[in-house]
C-alpha cells in the first residue's frame, strides 16, 4: 500500500505562520496539525524570509509550482501520451 502525501492546505500554513510568531516549536505545530515534524521543518526552511514565515506568499508559490508542473503534461495544448511524459520529446524524434 503506497503512502498518500498531501500537501499543505492554505489554512494549515496559516496556522504555522501564527504558531511561529508565537514562538511555538515545530514539533508543537506538527502535533496541532497533525503532521510530521519533518513537514514543518521543511516548510520553514523553504518559505522563511528575512523577517519571518509568510504564509500567502508560501501558497501562491506552492500554487504556482503546481500550476507549473501541471503545465508539463500538455504538448502544443493536448495532453500528452505518458510515453512522451517519461521520456521526453526526444522519445519521438525521428
Amino acid at each position: 500500500m503506497e503512502k498518500q502525501y498531501q500537501q499543505l492546505q492554505p489554512e494549515e500554513r496559516l496556522t504555522i505562520a501564527s504558531m511561529h510568531l508565537q514562538g511555538s516549536s515545530m514539533r508543537a505545530m506538527a502535533r496541532m496539525l497533525g503532521r510530521s515534524p519533518a513537514t514543518v521543518s521543511r516548510e520553514l526552511a523553504r518559505n522563511c524570509g528575512p523577517d519571518s514565515y509568510a504564509s500567502v506568499p508560501a501558497q501562491a508559490l506552492c500554487t504556482a509550482c503546481e500550476f507549473s508542473a501541471y503545465r508539463s503534461h500538455f504538448v502544443f495544448g493536448v495532453m500528452a501520451p505518458p510515453d512522451f511524459r517519461r521520456k521526453g520529446a526526444t522519445a519521438f524524434s525521428a
